[in-house]
C-alpha cells in the first residue's frame, strides 16, 4: 500500500481541530444571535447594527476560522514549511 507522499509533511491535526471548533462555535453563536434578534432584522424596523454585527459574526467567527484551519493544516503539507 502507497502512502500519500504529503503525510509525512502535514503537521497534527490538533491546531486545525481547534479552529474547526472555533469556526462552528461561531456559526452557532451566529445563528442564537438570528433567532434572538429576528425581530431587528426583519421589516421596516430594521437594526443596520445589529445586522452588521451578525455579517460579522458570520464572517469572522465561521468563515475566517474555517480558513485559517485549512491553510495551518495546508501549509505545511504542500509548502514543505513546519508551522512553528
Amino acid at each position: 500500500m502507497v502512502a500519500c507522499p504529503l503525510e509525512k509533511r502535514a503537521g497534527a491535526l490538533g491546531l486545525p481541530l481547534k479552529h474547526f471548533l472555533l469556526a462552528a462555535t461561531g456559526l452557532l453563536a451566529f445563528a442564537a444571535a438570528l433567532v434572538y434578534g429576528r425581530g431587528r432584522l426583519m421589516g421596516f424596523s430594521l437594526d443596520a447594527r445589529y445586522a452588521l454585527g451578525c455579517a460579522h459574526l458570520l464572517t469572522l467567527g465561521c468563515v475566517a476560522s474555517t480558513i485559517l484551519g485549512v491553510m495551518t493544516q495546508m501549509i505545511p503539507g504542500h509548502g514543505g514549511v513546519p508551522l512553528r
